[in-house]
Formats: structure tokens, sequence, C-alpha cells
């Protein structure tokens, strides 16, 4: 069955985002109830209560403000306008495309819009924003008028053949094009005069598969498409286990630690503003340097083969690696590994590398520009460092040769924004696989009419 909204191709989230757990708590509560007596059948006997008994202490918990999470409320986490607000991709965007061949215009001269107001797969309002600057709104013209961007057959203007627009959130399309390496994609296999969002258009309507309810089924999106139930207002469809609940409850934990719980397994994080820095505290600077790193190691002393490498071959190689549990296994192997790999210097160092570029895993903690992150993550960011290196001082302070990296990112990993920021980020990449076989291989489908000049 079709459903009333859409989600953005990219990263899974409607342009109406949810703001609850449940729209109706009483339903939300007896559902949550079976759910965690199917899971832990003991649950009622071991705490000596019944099934009364655990809805109150449900509903004391869903009342009271998470210990450790920004409440519902707070519309700088859970509303992030950067998701409410879309990037209209097509041609044109105000029309239908009537083509009675079934076939849609290629690229070459795709238009752009913001666009706001989901209704159906489509938005109502257009805004032209003046340029971004960090730490003040930019100015707005909004226009009432009706962009086609629906997959979904609501519409009756709307046809299920001959019809390529689609829409991104904005926070997508420019992470998209800050993130993906398009330095280490192929040459395109035309020569046809593409933009960005040209490409882009060309990439999502030339595969085998199109759109559905928003997505494509050629992308993973880790379970949020769940949530999408006609409409994406609720968290609660996001749920797979409720561990985090029922460990609460069985070590007798407060309401508010419980509402927290319910937060985590409920996988709200996943919604969560990507833009929120973390800021040093003393728990952070005062982290042991070996703490992210496994308490066992292989029983070689040596490093083997790898010892025959040049050590800035050794360092290359490990700035390459595809994630940091890739670097974490690795100390596993031997004491020599990991008396190497978790020294301080050498650790801080490959950390540098790695958000050095976007071929390189850790590029996501790095701000984007064009979204007016800059002043906000350098805000944060300088709170990682007393004293700069240099008197006048990098342009980020990631550049900084002092930035303490390691409490850092062990600090994102605790983020849940910097979490949904790498979830983004994985997702980007994602995509870029799938433009690099676009580039290599062309259209997979041909669904383009000629253009002009050869028709």
């Amino acid at each position: 069955m079709r459903q009333f909204d859409e989600l953005c191709l990219i990263c899974g989230i409607s342009a109406i985002p949810p703001d609850s757990i449940w729209t109706d708590e009483s339903f939300g509560i007896k559902d949550l109830c079976k759910k965690l007596r199917k899971y832990d059948p003991e649950i009622l006997n071991d705490l000596k209560i019944d099934e009364d008994g655990l809805q109150d202490i449900l509903h004391r918990a869903f009342n009271s403000d998470p210990s450790d999470h920004p409440a519902f409320d707070d519309t700088s986490v859970w509303s992030w306008p950067h998701f409410r607000d879309g990037i209209a991709i097509g041609q044109p965007l105000h029309e239908e495309d009537d083509d009675i061949s079934g076939k849609i215009p290629d690229g070459v001269d795709v238009q752009t819009a913001i666009v706001r107001g989901a209704e159906y797969g489509r938005f109502g309002t257009f805004v032209l924003k003046g340029p971004v600057q960090d730490g003040a709104e930019p100015t707005e013209v909004v226009e009432q008028r009706v962009t086609y961007t629906a997959s979904n057959n609501y519409s009756s203007d709307s046809r299920e053949h001959g019809f390529g627009n689609f829409w991104v959130s904005e926070g997508c399309f420019h992470y998209l094009q800050a993130w993906i390496d398009f330095e280490g994609l192929p040459r395109p296999s035309h020569s046809r005069p593409l933009s960005f969002a040209g490409e882009l258009y060309e990439v999502v309507n030339s595969r085998e598969d199109g759109r559905w309810d928003g997505v494509v089924p050629w992308m993973s999106y880790d379970g949020i498409d769940n949530t999408l139930d006609q409409c994406q207002y609720e968290y609660y469809l996001g749920l797979r286990k409720p561990d985090h609940m029922l460990a609460a409850m069985r070590r007798l934990a407060s309401s508010e630690e419980i509402h927290s719980a319910m937060i985590r397994d409920y996988r709200c994080w996943m919604f969560h503003a990507p833009d929120i820095w973390p800021t040093a505290t003393e728990r952070h600077t005062t982290t042991d340097k070996t703490t992210c790193f496994p308490d066992t190691y292989g029983t070689s002393l040596t490093l083997g083969q790898l010892s025959q490498l040049l050590p800035e071959c050794l360092v290359e190689a490990l700035t390459w690696l595809p994630d940091l549990r890739s670097y974490l296994a690795l100390a596993q192997t031997s004491k020599s590994f990991f008396n190497l790999l978790s020294d301080s210097n050498y650790f801080r160092y490959i950390l540098r590398e790695m958000a050095s570029d976007p071929s390189r895993c850790l590029y996501w903690i790095r701000p984007v520009s064009a979204l007016g992150e800059v002043g906000k993550a350098n805000q944060a960011l300088s709170t990682w460092i007393s004293e700069p290196s240099s008197s006048l001082g990098p342009s980020c302070p990631l550049d900084d040769t002092n930035f303490p990296y390691i409490p850092f990112i062990r600090a994102c990993y605790e983020s849940d924004s910097m979490r949904n920021r790498q979830r983004l980020w994985g997702q980007v990449k994602q995509f870029e696989e799938v433009w690099r076989d676009y580039r290599a291989h062309g259209w997979i489908v041909d669904r383009f009419r000629a253009p002009p000049s050869v028709v």
C-alpha cells in the first residue's frame, strides 16, 4: 500500500519528521507492555508487579523528563530545519511532464528549488534563501506554488510513468555535495554538460528500480523506513528490542532513566539534528588514552611482514582503513601492534589524517559550510584546545596540531547528534558507490528521451 507522505531517498526522513514516541499514549503504553512481556516473560514476576503496575511504571517514565536526552519539545534537536526543508530536483518543477512516450528529460537542464509544506509527497511552497551566514538565519522569499515530486500516486495530476522529479532533504543535498569523493570517481562516460543536480537526477532515474514512498530498493536505511505508516509522526515503529528499557526496570531505575532508555530503544537518535558538536568536559579530557583499545591481543611479539614496510607506508595504509573498528581490530593482532597503535601521538596523527578528505572515514566530523555549520562547529571545537598551536590559529580547530583527537572522537561516538551525522555519512557513501557505477557504465535503464539537438 502506498503511503501519504514520502521519505528523503538519502536519509529516510520525512519532511514532517516525528515529534513524539506515540501520539496516543494509552495505545503506546499497552503496545509496549506486550512487547516487554514478549521479550522478557518473567518481568512481572521478578518485579512483583501486575500488568497495571507495569503500565504505571511506563506512564510515569513517559511523562518525566529524560535524564540524559533533550526533551522532544526542544525543536533545535528534534526538528532540524534542513530535514524539514527539501530540495526539489527535476524539469520542470511546477508542471507535469506530459510527454506521451513515457520518456523523461535527461539531466542537462535540471532545475532545483528549496521547498517546504510537504503533502502527499509534493510541496506547496517554494523558498528563495539568501546567502548562508554563520550565526544568522538567511533571509527568505516565499512563494506558494506546487512542485510535483511524488513517487506516490495519490495526486490525480501525477503519473505512474514518464515522471522523473524527486526530492531530497536540504541537509542531504549539501552533504552529498560535500562528502562524495568526486575526485576518486571515474570520469563520466558521456560528454553532456551536467551540473551536480543534473548528474544526481540521472543517477536516480537511470537505475533499474525506481522510488517507492520516496526511498529506493538499492539503498539500505537501517530500519528508519519502517517508521513510515502513512505519515512518519511517531518513533515507536523504530523499536527492535527493548533491551535498555528492560535493563533499566530490572535495576529499579528512576522514571527519568527509563524515559532515556525508551529514547535509545526506539532509536530516536536517527532523527537527531546532526550539527551539534560535543564540547570538552573534564571527563573527556581526563580519559585514559588506551580505554578505547581492546584488553587482549595476539601472542605474537612482532609485526610480522608488516615490519618490512617503511614507517610512512604503514601510516599511509592505516589512514585509509574503512573505519575505526578496523584500526582497533589490528591492535589485537600482536603486542607490538598494540604498543604502536595505542601510542597517543601515533593514534592522534592517524585520526587527524582520517578526517582530512572525503575519501577517508572520519571526514564527517568536519562542518559543511553550505549549511552554515562552520561557526557553530568551531565554537564547540575550540573548547577542546586550551592553547592553540599558533597565535593566528587555523581556520578550523580540527587542523590545529594540538587538537586532542582521541577524547574528541570518543565524545563523538557518545553523542546522538554525531551518531546520526555518521549515519548520514554512511548513507552518502552508499550513494557514492551507485554514482561510481553510473560514471563508469552510464544508464542501466534508458528512461530519457533524446535531447532536442539530436531529434
